[in-house]
């Protein structure tokens, strides 16, 4: 029998079915899922929640009006009274055509509220009856039966149409009729409770006999059928059943059906004062219970008790006759509200289709706190500026003003120790008188450049592409697909979702909103209810996440100087002030935070003493500490007791966790998450840092859910240092094997080559040695670093150069002695052989180290890159020098006397070769010294010229393997517009990352960061972002031509939007000298921002017309549009106020004041009060908002003490550099040499621009380094060279043979500018050092061959002569080309593979020696034996009669 119809409130589509036929169905259980399907349903709802809104607002201003007393015209508030009388019947109206639809009141009445619905949830009704409630034992959850299934999964329903049958014979009513006497209905009365004694006839099939028991009367009919002259009353009946259990659902056999015939006896007793009420007309106070009734025209308080009472009525009884009850203004009559519906004999009780529960959707919708930019700039900026400027040791002093922070920049001098600049900060910052409430403080001791890794936190999809959601502690994770399908997910590997395994489900209910399901269902038996965030909820847990667990794991690490977060949602507990409310319950802003303060804290209660023992006394009175406990705990807060009752916070407003007001924002591959930047310690170890924060972060990964990923695969400068490690490295190796097969043609013997090779280890040993001492002793450790590698790599070929002199020497030598009648013995001819060219190895190592000294006086960013360089190379050029003094003689003594090789004659077939070639070189020399030399110097002159046309660059352009794009918006730009253009970037880059379906996508990951973060020293505004893209090296697609590509489609994409592309370290490098993020910075100084802001703007103009310039981007400062509360003294002084006191309500109101923290364990939220949305964003309001005057005195409204200017601006941030504020215009050059641009830059904005006076131009960026660098190097090259000229003259104190050896220097820059120019390099800092580096170089060899025409024409008598000058050059070719060719082979790897990541910096140095060797080289022969010829003779005679040694001359030395 089908006792129950549930029907289709509405028209919709039934979207989801939660159980079949013969089902246990408990009451509230979700039936169906209707999705509303009306145009017309939805756009009522809007129309009511409209028209509602409206009436609250009119009825605001009507209250305003009214509470302002006199001077306000009562035709205004009767306007008004009308104006809410038009919303009234509106609304009522749309109510009406709600309620025609099928909607309950409780649906209608959230409709009005904003709740507005889309789909509806149908349940099962409740067990309860009309008359009365029949079942109040609770413990017995018996259900309906479902009967029949009348619709499927799809089908369109209309309103009304019955969905299925439900059935339930739990509790069975059953209706008896009594006679009374209508005069006496008072006196003659059947007490509520009184029993019944009911006899049972069986005509069931059971074997249950006849029953006669007493059941107690459950309700009693307040009318008289005027037919019958009886009233009704009602008795329940608990009915026993059996039930029978399926494999999927619970079927039930009753032992009572309706319809049974019972026999009653009623006892009829005096009961006073029995009534049937409104549930709203009772009043409860603690247990006590109240009715009003009217006495004349007032209303008396009478106690009553409470015989039942559900959501509609009361029944009450007490000692006399209740005739009416009040509630506000209105009084209905006992006659009124005492009709009550009859139901039908031994039926069971229904419910209307109205009283059908509604599906409900929930809608989630250095601080300077109190100053604005310019203030910030006077108060706080300027004397700080003005303290520090003039500080010892200070250069340059920048700074960036913004709304609620300011970030000062004090650059000291590179080699001023970090701990002093701190100190002198302190100090100079301790004397700066400060605003109240503003404490300067001073970032962790890290550099800019000490960005060393970004890790990027995000929520990922599912499998399926849906949201994912853990499952309690489970580790197992429940994903909701878009298409509605459901799954559970056992993660195998929780970085391989492809891998997951899916986990069997059943019993799967759906409920809650699109925004926030919630999933009920069973696994394995246990049942499991998990609730989808939202994405708010997500973004907070994230950072909540990341706040707390991650960045405290972090900081731990050693080497660490801060870790930096942007992006998620910082959680807040919100009190959400409704200011309508405020006014209502007369409670100002000040009574709520007043109240909050005091409601939330522990205390001590001192100690409890008992006998030899004592406790602590705690009063715990803290919020929380659960969430949901915080929130409850909140709305409890009385925040103003009333003569009539408490107002507590949840009358006068709403709490929720909340987002903090943020200014930056960040996403991972296109996906809202969390990037974290780790910065870290001066001298700290890179790699070995990366290293321990991926250990941690892989060890913190492991405890979080699944679903979060932590990507470690962002921008890491230790893949930079770790590709040019590898690149220099597999340099080395190449330039070693490369040295050893020119070793072994030139020498033809086995052990000649060993004895020269055991130099290059020996002297990295030592060189490593000296390194680890000289950590030791200055107590920072030298590292073997790319630079460091690379001076080794630039030695590797000269650290066999002493060797080569010596061994090939020793060996000739030893050549000659077997030739020899009576041959001397081996030690001798070793000794006298090595002592030979001891002066030329000691000298020529002299001259290499005074080229290289220049190094060591570079600062700035060459001087870190180059220092390490210089260093590595002089300490292993030492150490091969000294291994040739000691280890190569002794070696030689052991190994060569008794080689078979010695005691052959004659040279090999190469080196006969080569000696016949020079040979004709050296004649040719000889003959035409003097056209020679002008020759020479001719070319010199010509490269001197090249070199100034080739242009000029800083540093080589680095391939890093990452890639930076800036993105800025107009200023005034909001956060929420930034990350809209964020998300049209995000979607193309996406197309472009590798992945399984796209393996050659130029982008493997990319990061973006807009804004600033809280702890970040970078105040930038919310319109300014940056991309860093990690590259994919394998893609094909060149650096150049993806910037060229993605540049063109991102301004396509996003016009007006001002984007350009660099390298992180370029941009780095670039903020780090100049402080502006680019190559080139034009800066424009003054007085006015808006006159700044328009000399910059022609500047760019102007920087447009340039050939080889990327589009110029004017720094975001600029006005934007303000709203202001100006205060007027006058009014103030009138009411008493002060304009703090003004100031902070403003502030408390609209941007909210952290009064309190909530503790969660260790973590700590703040506990901020301002105004709900719409008052907190609506200006108009603002002005409407009352502030309560001193003493009690009344209130104020805001707009009665200040004004609210149209037009009002104010500057986004202020830029400053040394007490001047600035504009900058900022740009990159592409496709030409950075030199001679920023001549063409200088030249045309210093005769466009018309500065007004006080205004002036300075240019910044690398181009500065460059030209410092390039002037200091040139000037201490020559000192250089001067330094060489005295050592020379020590060895031969003769001006015309100094001057050349010395000559090697111009042949030697000819070759180095021709191999810049055959590579189509430009000028580098790197250049340079080539040349420095070259210099000496080329003079080595110089020595070589003077020391050997000497020793000849000293040692061996030989007159001086063509002859001997001859046979000296030829006996010296091999050591001379065995020097040159080692030294140039060791860095062809470097000039090969030049393009190499980590061999950019070396490429040109490597070029510049190659280049140079090879002239140098061939003029060793070419020219310097015909200058030796033509203008040493007196000299080098005069030289050789003179009493000193070389003993002598070493021991001067």
């Amino acid at each position: 029998m089908s006792d129950r119809e549930v029907v289709a409130p509405v028209t919709g589509t039934i979207s989801e079915l939660f159980h079949i036929p013969g089902d246990l169905v408990q009451p509230g259980d979700q039936l169906f899922t209707l999705r509303l399907a009306s145009e017309t349903l939805q756009q009522a709802q809007t129309e009511l929640f409209k028209a509602n809104e409206n009436i609250k607002l009119a009825q605001a201003r009507r209250d305003r009006l009214a509470g302002a007393g006199e001077g306000i015209p009562g035709s205004r508030i009767i306007e008004i009274e009308s104006e809410i009388a038009r919303f009234q019947v509106a609304a009522q109206g749309y109510r009406q055509e709600l309620a025609s639809r099928g909607l309950s009141p409780d649906a209608i009445r959230g409709v009005a509220q904003g709740d507005l619905l889309s789909e509806l949830s149908i349940v099962a009704p409740p067990l309860e009856a009309r008359l009365g409630t029949l079942d109040e034992n609770e413990d017995k959850p018996l259900g309906y039966e479902l009967q029949q299934l009348l619709v499927e999964r799809g089908e369109q329903v209309q309103a009304g149409q019955t969905l299925c049958h439900l059935s339930n014979h739990q509790s069975l009513a059953i209706e008896g009729r009594a006679f009374r006497d209508e005069a006496s209905l008072l006196e003659r009365s059947v007490r509520d409770g009184w029993p019944v004694e009911v006899d049972f006839q069986e005509e069931s099939e059971t074997d249950w006999p006849p029953t006669l028991r007493e059941i107690p009367i459950r309700y009693i009919a307040n009318t008289i059928d005027p037919e019958t002259r009886t009233f009704g009353f009602m008795l329940p009946l608990e009915n026993q059943h059996k039930l029978i259990r399926h494999d999927d659902h619970t079927r039930l056999l009753w032992r009572f059906r309706p319809g049974q015939k019972v026999r009653l006896r009623v006892r009829v007793e005096r009961l006073d004062g029995v009534f049937n009420l409104p549930a709203d007309a009772l009043v409860m106070e603690g247990a006590e219970a109240f009715v009003f009734t009217q006495n004349v025209n007032t209303f008396e308080k009478v106690e009553v008790r409470v015989l039942h009472r559900d959501q509609k009525r009361v029944v009450l009884a007490n000692d006399g006759a209740l005739a009416t009850y009040a509630k506000g203004d209105q009084q209905k009559t006992l006659a009124a509200v005492a009709q009550t519906a009859a139901v039908q004999l031994n039926r069971m009780t229904k419910t209307s289709s109205n009283d059908l529960p509604e599906g409900y959707h929930i809608h989630a919708d250095g601080s300077l706190h109190k100053n604005e930019d310019e203030e910030v700039e006077t108060l706080v900026t300027h004397p700080i500026e003005t303290a520090l400027l003039g500080a010892s040791g200070v250069e340059a002093v920048r700074s960036q003003s913004s709304q609620g922070m300011n970030v000062i920049y004090v650059e000291f001098g590179w080699r001023t120790e970090i701990r002093y600049a701190r100190q002198v900060v302190m100090e100079r910052l301790a004397t700066v008188p400060m605003p109240e409430g503003i404490r300067p403080q001073m970032t962790p001791p890290a550099s800019i450049m000490g960005q060393i890794l970004h890790v990027g936190v995000h929520h990922r999809e599912g499998p399926q592409g849906g949201r994912l959601t853990p499952i309690g502690d489970t580790g197992l994770l429940a994903e909701l697909a878009e298409n509605g399908s459901f799954t559970v997910w056992k993660p195998a590997d929780r970085d391989v979702p492809e891998n997951w395994k899916k986990v069997p489900h059943e019993r799967l209910t759906l409920r809650g909103t699109q925004e926030r399901p919630t999933a009920a269902f069973t696994v394995a038996g246990n049942p499991h209810v998990v609730t989808f965030p939202t994405p708010l909820e997500e973004r907070m847990d994230l950072r909540t996440t990341t706040d707390w667990l991650i960045r405290p794991r972090l900081l731990k690490l050693p080497g660490i100087a801060e870790v930096i977060i942007m992006g998620g949602d910082v959680k807040q507990y919100q009190v959400l002030i409704d200011p309508i409310k405020l006014q209502e319950y007369d409670v100002t802003l000040q009574d709520v935070e007043r109240a909050i303060r005091e409601n939330n804290l522990n205390t001590s209660g001192g100690f409890l003493k008992e006998g030899q023992s004592e406790r602590p006394v705690r009063v715990i009175g803290r919020l929380g500490p659960l969430p949901a406990q915080v929130i409850d705990d909140l709305l409890k807060i009385p925040v103003k007791v009333n003569a009539a009752r408490a107002v507590l916070l949840w009358h006068v407003a709403n709490v929720q966790e909340g987002p903090a007001p943020k200014r930056g924002d960040a996403s991972i591959d296109g996906n809202a998450g969390v990037v974290i930047t780790i910065v870290k310690q001066p001298h700290a170890d890179t790699r070995e840092l990366t290293d321990l924060v991926k250990q941690a972060l892989r060890e913190t990964k492991a405890t979080l859910p699944a679903n979060v990923v932590v990507n470690l695969d962002l921008f890491q400068l230790k893949s930079f240092i770790d590709r040019g490690i590898y690149y220099v490295e597999e340099a080395l190796v190449i330039g070693a094997v490369l040295v050893v097969i020119v070793l072994f043609l030139f020498l033809l013997n086995l052990r000649t080559t060993f004895i020269t090779l055991t130099a290059i280890p020996l002297s990295l040993v030592v060189t490593t040695l000296v390194f680890r001492l000289i950590g030791f002793l200055s107590g920072t450790e030298l590292s073997i670093n790319v630079m460091t590698l690379g001076g080794i790599a630039v030695a590797m070929g000269e650290l066999v150069d002493d060797a080569i002199v010596d061994v090939e020497n020793i060996f000739r030598r030893l050549s000659e002695n077997n030739a020899l009648a009576k041959p001397k013995p081996a030690i001798v001819v070793v000794y006298e052989a090595s002592r030979e060219i001891r002066s030329a190895i000691v000298f020529g190592t002299a001259v290499v180290i005074l080229a290289f000294l220049p190094l060591f006086a570079l600062s700035g960013v060459e001087g870190r890159l180059f220092i390490p360089l210089g260093l590595a190379y002089i300490v292993s050029i030492l150490a091969s020098l000294v291994i040739s003094l000691t280890v190569t003689p002794v070696l030689s003594y052991y190994l060569l006397p008794n080689s078979a090789a010695t005691h052959r004659h004659g040279d090999g077939f190469l080196l006969r070769t080569l000696k016949w070639l020079a040979g004709y070189l050296i004649r040719f020399s000889m003959r035409n010294a003097t056209a020679l030399l002008l020759l020479t110097w001719t070319l010199a002159g010509f490269s001197v010229w090249q070199i100034t046309q080739m242009g000029a660059d800083f540093l080589p352009k680095f391939d890093e393997g990452s890639v930076q794009i800036n993105v800025g918006l107009p200023g005034g730009s909001s956060l929420k517009a930034s990350n809209d253009v964020a998300q049209v970037i995000d979607r193309k880059l996406r197309a472009m990352q590798k992945t399984p379906d796209n393996p050659d996508g130029p982008v493997v990951h990319f990061a973006r960061r807009t804004g600033r973060a809280e702890l970040d020293e970078h105040a930038q505004p919310v319109n300014v972002g940056e991309y860093i893209l990690t590259m994919n090296p394998e893609s094909g697609v060149g650096r150049d031509e993806f910037l060229a590509t993605v540049i063109a489609e991102l301004k396509s994409e996003a016009p007006g939007v001002e984007i350009d592309a660099e390298q992180p370290l370029s941009h780095l490098i670039s903020h780090m000298l100049s402080g502006v993020n680019a190559q080139v910075a034009v800066k424009i100084f003054g007085s006015d921002l808006d006159k700044l802001r328009q000399l910059a703007e022609q500047a760019r103009d102007e920087l447009k017309q340039i050939e080889g310039v990327t589009p110029p981007i004017v720094d975001p400062q600029q006005r934007v549009d303000e709203l202001q509360v100006v205060l007027r003294p006058d009014d103030l002084s009138v009411y008493g106020l002060s304009r703090a006191y003004v100031a902070e309500f403003v502030q408390t109101a609209l941007k909210g004041e952290a009064i309190s923290k909530v503790l969660e364990g260790q973590r700590r939220f703040d506990l901020v009060v301002r105004l709900q949305e719409p008052y907190h964003s609506d200006p108009d309001f603002l002005k409407e908002l009352r502030l309560d005057l001193p003493s009690g005195k009344g209130q104020v409204r805001l707009k009665d003490v200040a004004d609210f200017p149209a037009a009002a601006s104010g500057p986004n941030l202020v830029n400053r550099e040394n007490v001047q504020r600035k504009q900058v215009v900022r740009c990159n050059v592409a496709g030409r040499d950075l030199a001679s641009a920023i001549v063409e830059i200088e030249q045309r904005v210093r005769q466009r621009l018309d500065l007004p006076p006080g205004y002036f131009i300075e240019f910044g960026g690398q181009f500065e380094a460059q030209r410092s660098a390039t002037l200091m190097i040139t000037g201490l090259a020559a000192v250089s060279l001067a330094g060489i000229f005295v050592v020379l003259m020590m060895l031969y104190p003769s001006t015309r043979i100094t001057l050349q050896i010395l000559n090697a220097v111009p042949t030697a820059f000819i070759g180095g500018v021709l191999a810049l120019i055959v590579t189509d390099q430009t000028l580098t800092v790197a250049a340079l050092v080539g040349f420095v580096s070259l210099s000496g170089i080329a003079v080595r060899n110089g020595i070589l061959l003077v020391t050997h025409y000497f020793h000849l024409m000293k040692e061996e008598g030989q007159p001086f002569s063509r002859e001997t000058i001859l046979r000296g050059s030829l006996e010296r070719l091999s050591p001379v080309l065995m020097t040159a060719l080692t030294a140039g082979i060791g860095l062809l790897p470097l000039v090969l593979g030049g393009q190499k990541p980590g061999l950019e910096i070396l490429y040109p140095v490597a070029t510049v020696i190659t280049g140079g060797l090879v002239t140098s080289t061939f003029c060793e022969f070419l020219l310097h034996p015909g200058l030796f010829w033509k203008f040493s003779g007196k000299d080098a005679e005069r030289l050789v009669q003179s009493e000193g040694t070389e003993d002598d001359l070493l021991r001067a030395a």
